[in-house]
């Protein structure tokens, strides 16, 4: 199978900026809202 370069940047970009997003709830002991900051910034792309 043949991912073209574009795709993957795009998916590199996508879940390095959810990572971050979420990582900034880390340790407010609210899963839900990491959780939710992630899929925010996912949407965004």
């Amino acid at each position: 199978m043949i991912i073209k370069n574009g795709f993957v940047d795009l998916f590199v970009k996508t879940t390095s900026e959810a990572a971050y997003a979420s990582s900034l709830l880390k340790g407010k002991g609210d899963k839900i809202a990491a959780d939710q900051a992630a899929v925010d910034k996912m949407r965004l792309f």
